[in-house]
């Protein structure tokens, strides 16, 4: 049973060639209308409706209420935003795993596409792409129903596909299949790549199929899936660990469902009993439920919710990344089973060592040349001090581990991706361009 919904075609609307084209300034400021290079149509008169729009986008003064402006000019332009050929990335939701975006963004500009990506507003104002320019990436901040109702009324005929980052939004409800005419119409599905986040729903209905993208190999009732892992965030400064004051970080919500946050704020009290006060943790995520004690807090930055940009800062800043899985608790099995988390694609994209508990290790790529590992929770106090008391040579043998682990998952990942749109046949990627030759060393 295929996990697409199919219905009756609509009826056929008119072909349209493309229009303006949406960019981003140094990929951090809020998105404004400009003319596409080699467009040949005149701009809409400034007396017209959408001329009017076009002057309301361009002279706002940025976030939400620019990207509602530029989004009602897209919807009253007759022609598509995407430049043609181009293919399509659309993150459906607004609060999650958008942090997934730039990777699959380089697997598609690594195969030679012209990439449009589709992203709430805020994610491009807080610097999602901050770090990653290029030429052939058009970044573009509206609101979801914009962009539902431009694909909708447009579908794929323009690009080379559509490639859907958190497919989980496109089912009614969980357990069902995806609904693709209510976002596309009943055309082109073979151009739509899906990313699942949460296999289990559908295996467990039965709807589960192996050309459905996943970032991680599954370990859930046998399900197959294409793997293709995204952690490219941009240029990295990588950051070696120095004496005195060891640095970690904590990313993600602190709540008991998601993270033992009990098991880091513990950690830091047997340590301070210890008498050790030379390191520093940094909680990047909302606040709701982590209480600090009030002994501890010279010892805790915590942040909140912050911008893209200042993750990426945090991240660079910090010696080893910090997850607090518990492999008895039965809410963090999904980590191991049908699901992944962001930690384990910022560990590769920053090269970040981290402290993870064993059985958590293996399924990841992580093992005790690249992570501190630990097995017991009662032992995680004694895992952050043996990455405390890691001299700075092993760590930069961790973060060596780690580069060649980052670099042979994207090579995987890219010809996963490579043979899966060849057997689509409609979305077909031009061969790469032969890797540069390497400097005559003889």
């Amino acid at each position: 049973m295929n996990a697409i919904q199919h219905r009756q075609p609509p009826s056929a609307k008119p072909t349209l060639p493309h229009a303006a084209e949406l960019k981003t300034k140094a990929f951090r400021s809020w998105p404004v209308f400009a003319s596409s290079p080699g467009t040949t149509s005149n701009p809409p008169t400034e007396t017209s409706v959408p001329g009017l729009m076009n002057r309301l986008a361009n002279n706002a003064r940025g976030g939400w209420i620019a990207s509602v402006f530029t989004g009602l000019r897209a919807l009253l332009s007759p022609r598509p935003l995407w430049p043609e050929g181009a293919f399509l990335m659309w993150e459906p939701c607004t609060n999650n795993h958008a942090e997934v975006v730039p990777g699959y963004a380089r697997y598609l500009l690594d195969l030679g596409f012209e990439v449009v990506v589709l992203v709430p507003e805020r994610c491009l104002r807080q610097g999602l792409f901050a770090r990653f320019p290029h030429p052939r990436l058009h970044c573009w901040g509206l609101p979801r129903f914009v962009i539902m109702r431009l694909l909708r009324r447009h579908g794929l005929r323009h690009a080379q596909g559509l490639f859907v980052t958190t497919a989980g939004k496109l089912v009614p409800k969980r357990g069902e299949r995806y609904d693709l005419d209510r976002v596309i119409g009943a055309a082109d599905h073979d151009k739509v790549i899906l990313v699942e986040h949460d296999a289990r729903h559908l295996v467990d209905a039965g709807l589960w199929t192996p050309d459905l993208v996943t970032l991680r190999r599954l370990d859930y009732r046998g399900a197959d899936s294409v793997v293709v892992n995204p952690h490219h965030f941009g240029a990295v400064r990588p950051r070696t660990k120095e004496p005195g004051r060891t640095r970690f970080v904590l990313v993600g919500a602190a709540r008991s469902t998601k993270r033992s946050n009990h098991l880091v704020i513990d950690a830091a009290d047997a340590l301070v009993r210890r008498g050790r006060r030379d390191f520093e943790i940094t909680i990047i995520g909302h606040r709701r439920g982590t209480v600090i004690p009030k002994h501890l807090r010279p010892v805790f930055r915590t942040l909140g919710h912050v911008s893209f940009d200042r993750l990426y800062d945090e991240m660079e800043r910090a010696d080893f990344l910090l997850t607090a899985y518990d492999g008895a608790n039965p809410a963090h099995e999904f980590y191991r089973t049908a699901g992944t988390s962001g930690n384990f694609q910022l560990v590769l994209g920053f090269r970040k060592p981290c402290v993870v508990q064993e059985s958590f290790a293996p399924i990841h790529g992580l093992d005790a040349g690249n992570s501190i590992l630990y097995g017991a929770s009662a032992d995680y106090a004694s895992a952050l001090e043996r990455a405390m008391d890691l001299d700075p040579a092993a760590h930069v043998r961790m973060q060596a581990g780690l580069a060649a682990r980052a670099d042979a998952v994207h090579v995987q990942s890219l010809q996963n991706l490579r043979e899966l749109l060849r057997s689509r046949g409609r979305a077909r990627p031009p061969e790469p361009p032969p890797a540069p030759r390497p400097p005559h060393s003889g």
